[in-house]
């Protein structure tokens, strides 16, 4: 159902193809790696998290932080040009990363 309504908004706001499939790379992204660090919020909870800040009802609140502080921390990393993109990250760039993550609005 939720994919659905995804769906037709896409087509409404017409969002192109490749814009869907890197949002839905990033959703699943941050699902799958949060749920290994142990949150359990579904699919859906993360995306609406994530797009509206509709907490999840029925979780922790450290689930429901970990999940917006990723998913911040990963919308940084993702906005660096691709010419500073690497394979991994030296310590203090993780330092700094998590502390723009954390901050909140």
């Amino acid at each position: 159902m939720a994919a659905q309504v995804d769906e037709a908004l896409d087509r409404l706001a017409a969002v192109p193809p490749p814009m869907r499939a890197a949002r839905e790379r990033f959703y699943e992204e941050v699902f799958r790696s949060t749920a290994l660090a142990g949150a359990s919020l579904t699919r859906v909870e993360v995306v609406a998290l994530l797009d509206r800040d509709v907490v999840a009802a029925g979780r922790s609140l450290a689930e429901n932080v970990l999940v917006a502080d990723y998913g911040d921390a990963a919308r940084i990393v993702r906005s660096a040009p691709p010419s500073r993109r690497r394979s991994f990250l030296a310590l203090d760039e993780i330092a700094a990363l998590h502390g723009l993550a954390v901050r909140r609005r």
